[in-house]
Order: C-alpha cells, then sequence, then structure tokens
C-alpha cells in the first residue's frame, strides 16, 4: 500500500506522519467516514509532535494486533502495515514523498459487511482528500459496473456506419460492443410497427436512444430491422 505524506506548503518541513513513520519504520492507515470527517480534520492543523492529536480530535486508539502503532477505533476498517520503502519526489515545500508499506493486518467492522460476506462501500461511507479544501464522499458517487466474464464483441466488430454516427458516443458504443455475439434478428411486431416510417438515420437515433436506457438488445433489433448489420 502506498500513503504520500507531503512537505508542509508553508513551512517546507516534513509533516509528523513522514517523520513518524520513518522513525518506527511501522504505521497504521484508518479509512476515515463521513460521521468522522470533521474530527480527523483537526488533526491536520500543524501540532507539535509532542500534542497528542487523539486527544485534540476526541477520537480514539484502536490496539493493533501486530505493530506498536494504533489505529483510529472509529474508523470502520483499519490496516496495520510495515514500512517497506521512502521515495522522495522533491525536497521543495509541498513536495511530493510516496511511503510503501506492506499490510500485515486487517481490522473490519461486522456492519460494513454484506450478506455475501463482502465490504460493502456504502456501508463504509468514506470520504476521500481532494485538493485544497474539498473532499468526496464515495458512497453518493459509487455505481456497479461488473468486469466481463466473457470476451465482449468489441466497438471495432460494430457497423461502421454506426461507430460514425454522431449520435453514438463512445460509451453508447461500449454498451452496443458489450456482448458476447451479435443477437439474432428476433424483430418484434411492436418493433416493426414502431419504427415502420423511420428512415436510416432515424433508426440510428432511435438505437442510440435504447442504449442511453441501457436497452441493448432491442438496440440490436433496430440495427436488424433497419439491416444496419
Amino acid at each position: 500500500v502506498g500513503i504520500s505524506p507531503a512537505y508542509s506548503g508553508r513551512t517546507g518541513e516534513p509533516k509528523n506522519t513522514l517523520t513518524n513513520i520513518l522513525a518506527t519504520k511501522e504505521f497504521t492507515l484508518s479509512v476515515v467516514t463521513y460521521d468522522m470527517v470533521e474530527q480527523m480534520n483537526i488533526c491536520a492543523a500543524e501540532y507539535g509532535s509532542d500534542v497528542d492529536e487523539f486527544k485534540k480530535s476526541g477520537l480514539s486508539r484502536h490496539p493493533s494486533k501486530s505493530i506498536s502503532i494504533p489505529g483510529v477505533a472509529e474508523s470502520p476498517l483499519i490496516m496495520e502495515c510495515r514500512f517497506l520503502q521512502h521515495i522522495q519526489f522533491s525536497s521543495e515545500p509541498a513536495g511530493g514523498n510516496l511511503l510503501l508499506g506492506e499490510i500485515i493486518y486487517f481490522h473490519a467492522r461486522d456492519d460494513i459487511y454484506n450478506k455475501a460476506g463482502q465490504i460493502d462501500p456504502k456501508k463504509v461511507d468514506q470520504v476521500s482528500r481532494m485538493g485544497l479544501n474539498w473532499y468526496s464522499r464515495a458512497n453518493q458517487g459509487i455505481f456497479d459496473l461488473p468486469a466481463p466474464k466473457f470476451l465482449p464483441i468489441g466497438v471495432d466488430t460494430l457497423p461502421q456506419v454506426v461507430k460514425d454516427s454522431s449520435y453514438f458516443t463512445g460509451k453508447l458504443l461500449a454498451r452496443l460492443a458489450y456482448i458476447e455475439s451479435v443477437p439474432k434478428h428476433n424483430v418484434s411486431i411492436d418493433c416493426k410497427e414502431r419504427y415502420a416510417n423511420c428512415n436510416g438515420d432515424e433508426l440510428l437515433k432511435a438505437c442510440a436512444n435504447l442504449l442511453e436506457n441501457n436497452q441493448i438488445e432491442e438496440a440490436w433489433q433496430v440495427l436488424h430491422l433497419g439491416k444496419i448489420i
């Protein structure tokens, strides 16, 4: 696992996270949730190394199993890590560092698992640090996109007239191409009646509209109807 504690942009000095890890050769990573982000933000202040940031933030220590460094008890997912390597990108103020570590122990709270025994990111409700004062709340932007368990036909196999049409974005072409084989001609009576008076361009537009609504099979049948495939 990698983390990147930069040098202070104001003073150019290393932050406590960096100096502590380099000194102890071990660290914990505690996932920050939306409920604890404001307490975590207190820890972003430039306290001296002699200040207990657990006390300042009101967060609690979680004892580790394999290392001496505690995690944060309020976090639903804690990783105990052994330090491996420090890569310094710049020694200037705000200069970057990459610290690599080996995860040797996980702590995961029972209430973040789904019924299949997998960690559910919506239940974790973690946040991520962006630039300046910005953060992102992960579970508000989560969507499901399973990796293919077959070999899709691919965009290169689609009819050229479809690939050249302005109605089809890269996203829509990918949806059309995300099948194992081209569906056989099976145009329903309803489909024939709905598009009976459409010319080729109108059928391409209709196909794109169907893809926008994830109606993949219907989109292919519209292409069959127009003899586009």
